[in-house]
């Protein structure tokens, strides 16, 4: 189910170019053109996110922010507050009223898709309160370290390696008590899609890590390598990394260089070993030589190349999208193994046992 998102703003323009870009990413919008109808319309969807301009006539931005934060029911949805000049009063009276962040029009689409990733995922985050404390602080940790690295990334600097490693040791305990199924149902419906495919293919590779019989040091190499497998994303265009329907040959030709991408960004890290840039470089390689990025044949491609590629895979298969349904964990067995020549058919046999074992 795509993330509501209630756009309240008086200027049509405005609110038809935001409420377009929020659907090209694969959101559903809502809209109203002042404070009375947004207050009508909260109380008809309940929104996960809304933007709201602070200028709009009848009732505006600030008096129904107020009133939005005295409901019993609709009090922790996020409120983003729009405005056409950084006026600090008003914008520190709409702080003080609990609006989580303001954005200063015309608006920077990619400004947009960041704080909608970062607020539209309050009620999922807040339904981790329900996990084992040591769950909750590594997927706090981990979406932390997520956006940390990819700032990293994007500003050219080293990726921050011991905030890292200390995420994925929290995950690495939950891998080895054998309580990582709660974890991957946990980040469903998250919207940040590179954290949860990266957390998720860490838990999964880290399971098979433990299963094999590898000790929790080695473990961990693994984890982290899982987490950072997908860092050469942060370098595809927002168009083809957010796309919520399958990609066209053109832009998987873009999607493949992501595996690159991966091993500069590792490579160029402190901390960062070669069993690490061996998972990231290596996860979409196949033992027949169809893979990418170098096409590697059979035991070129490694053991922990090997076992990335299988997890990535599971992980795919079994992840909801907003282009296909979850599909359960024995058939998507079933798919990997249809696959030939495409995946180590023993380690996909001591994969299988994991999952009829369980996560």
């Amino acid at each position: 189910m795509p993330k509501k998102i209630l756009i309240v703003e008086d200027d049509r323009t405005s609110r038809t170019l935001l409420s377009k870009v929020l659907i090209k990413y694969g959101y559903q919008t809502i809209e109203a053109n002042n404070g009375v109808q947004a207050l009508e319309k909260i109380q008809k969807v309940n929104p996960d996110l809304i933007f709201m301009d602070i200028n709009m006539p009848m009732k505006d931005g600030i008096t129904t922010l107020a009133e939005i934060r005295k409901s019993e029911t609709f009090s922790d949805i996020p409120v983003i507050m729009l405005t056409a000049r950084s006026d600090k009063k008003t914008v520190a009276k709409a702080i003080e009223l609990g609006a989580v962040d303001f954005l200063v029009k015309p608006l920077d689409t990619k400004i947009v898709l960041k704080k909608v990733e970062s607020f539209g995922n309050a009620k999922i985050e807040k339904s981790w309160e329900n996990l084992k404390p040591i769950q909750q602080k590594m997927l706090r940790l981990s979406v932390a370290s997520m956006q940390n690295s990819l700032k990293c990334v994007e500003d050219g600097k080293p990726l921050p390696y011991e905030e890292i490693k200390e995420t994925c040791s929290y995950l690495v305990e939950s891998v080895v008590d054998g309580d990582v199924q709660s974890l991957l149902d946990a980040v469903h419906g998250h919207d940040n899609g590179t954290f949860v495919h990266s957390l998720r293919v860490a838990a999964i590779l880290g399971s098979f890590a433990n299963f094999k019989g590898l000790d929790k040091q080695d473990t961990l190499e693994v984890v982290t390598g899982g987490m950072l497998h997908d860092m050469g994303k942060s370098k595809i265009p927002l168009t083809v990394l957010n796309k919520p329907g399958r990609l066209n040959e053109d832009e998987f030709k873009i999607m493949r260089m992501h595996a690159e991408y991966t091993m500069d960004i590792l490579r160029k890290s402190p901390g960062i070993t070669s069993n690490m840039v061996e998972i990231g470089g290596r996860h979409h390689e196949r033992m027949d030589g169809t893979g990418y990025p170098r096409g590697l044949k059979g035991e070129d491609i490694g053991t922990l190349g090997a076992m990335a590629a299988i997890a990535d895979a599971f992980e795919a298969l079994t992840a909801k999208r907003p282009y296909k349904n979850p599909i359960p964990g024995d058939e998507s067995l079933k798919i990997m193994k249809s696959w030939d020549g495409h995946l180590d058919p023993v380690l996909l046999s001591q994969f299988s046992d994991l999952i009829h074992k369980g996560l």
